[in-house]
């Protein structure tokens, strides 16, 4: 995880860039400030504190077919951060809405960060798919780093 850079602004503020959902406190107050820019006063130090960083779950940034017009489909989702390999939902877990049609893939697989879903079959043209995701008790889609599970979505648009 990248740490926050200290710099100093016009008028001798220190200000602190951190990456998304990293925390900073400033050290005189122990105020923790979970921002991306903060503004000591001149002279006030401003502290990394690791113990406030709190892990963000995978977020899907895409998904598009990545084999087409074979026999079988496969759609690959694309997220923000690696995935935890071992914890591979179910493919009942995903559904595909093509050609007006819902359809449940045969496999799911995980690495890095992608997704993975191989149906059985192509059917037909891609536009207009989408696809849904309902998280399951167990083996969820988690981060790599073990933070928390990816959560539910719908109607996620797939590229052809």
């Amino acid at each position: 995880m990248a740490r926050p850079v200290v710099s100093v602004a016009s008028g001798g503020l220190a200000v602190v860039e951190a990456a998304r959902g990293v925390s900073v406190t400033e050290a005189a107050n122990g105020y923790g400030l979970a921002v991306t820019k903060v503004v000591g006063k001149p002279g006030l130090p401003v502290v990394y504190s690791a113990d406030a960083v709190t892990p963000t779950a995978p977020e899907p940034i895409g998904a598009e077919f990545t084999q087409l017009g074979g026999n079988p489909s496969r759609i690959t989702i694309t997220f923000d951060q690696p995935l935890d390999a071992v914890s591979v939902p179910a493919a009942s877990a995903f559904l595909a809405i093509y050609n007006f049609v819902g359809k449940v893939p045969v496999t799911v697989s995980v690495a890095g960060a992608t997704c993975s879903l191989v149906f059985d079959a192509d059917y037909g043209s891609p536009a207009g798919t989408t696809l849904d995701y309902t998280a399951p008790g167990t083996n969820p889609l988690r981060a790599a780093s073990g933070g928390p599970a990816v959560g539910s979505w719908t109607g996620m648009a797939v590229a052809p």
